[in-house]
């Protein structure tokens, strides 16, 4: 899906971005930086820190990864205003960028090629696990707009379009829900079944 052609209002363009191959990085915020990928705000650069699992699908070369934080920018780009970084607000954040991933590659699990855990695995259907984790809070929420996906296939609407669905809800969902300024993760849910086509 092109974020461009789905006709969801006051999504806006991102500006061009650098990329930063290994990054030495020194954060609090972002520990120890290998294995991981990061989208920074306000200055709209990717990071690609070095790997250690070679075996596994480089971040850089998985499109689910990469489309998971190009959904950052495209929320952060949406609307740029400061938030205080709650749990909730850092998840929703994580859960949309995996519902942006999982619709770029129509899968559930390409995240699992570069890490293997399992915790990013669309397809379990997930309650909100006691953990502050936002990527495993963040699947709570992903994972149920893959079920929704899953149920407009079961439908009999194309994957293709299933697809397109999802993304479409997740974008009206985060444009929308941005006037809450304390915003909750069920509350993010909610808003989604609200504006849900029938």
């Amino acid at each position: 899906m092109c974020i461009r052609d789905s006709n969801v209002p006051n999504v806006q363009e991102t500006p061009p971005y650098d990329v930063f191959l290994h990054p030495i990085v020194s954060s609090g915020q972002l520990g120890e930086f290998t294995d991981n990928m990061a989208y920074v705000r306000g200055v709209n650069w990717f990071l690609v820190g070095p790997e250690s699992d070679v075996d596994a699908l480089p971040l850089a070369c998985n499109r689910a990864v990469v489309a998971h934080e190009f959904a950052h920018a495209i929320s952060f780009h949406s609307d740029p205003t400061p938030r205080f970084p709650s749990d909730d607000v850092i998840a929703i954040d994580e859960g949309f960028a995996d519902v942006i991933g999982a619709g770029v590659t129509s899968s559930a699990t390409s995240i699992r090629a570069t890490f293997r855990d399992g915790t990013r695995d669309l397809n379990v259907a997930r309650v909100d696990e006691r953990t502050l984790l936002p990527h495993e809070r963040g699947a709570v929420l992903a994972s149920v707009f893959w079920a929704y996906r899953g149920a407009l296939i079961s439908g009999s609407l194309p994957i293709d379009e299933a697809n397109d669905a999802m993304v479409r809800l997740a974008l009206e969902t985060l444009l929308t829900f941005r006037d809450d300024t304390a915003p909750l993760l069920l509350d993010f849910v909610v808003r989604a079944i609200e504006i849900a086509p029938e």
